[in-house]
């Protein structure tokens, strides 16, 4: 049973760094796509959701 838990917890540390991995690369990524398009910062949170629209009422 020890070797069991042993593995278990190797591949869970293994798929932490992986998914880590994963979501670094997709910032990096994302960072090289906003530098090469033409929009500012508040247009492009506001298309993702991170800012709320002006028009609305809260």
């Amino acid at each position: 049973m020890i070797k069991a838990k042993e593995k278990y917890d190797a591949a869970l540390e293994e798929l932490n760094l992986l998914v880590k991995k994963k979501k670094e690369m997709e910032s990096r990524e994302l960072m090289k796509a906003f530098a090469k398009s033409n929009r500012s910062l508040e247009e492009v949170l506001e298309f993702l959701g991170g800012m709320p629209d002006e028009d609305q009422d809260a």
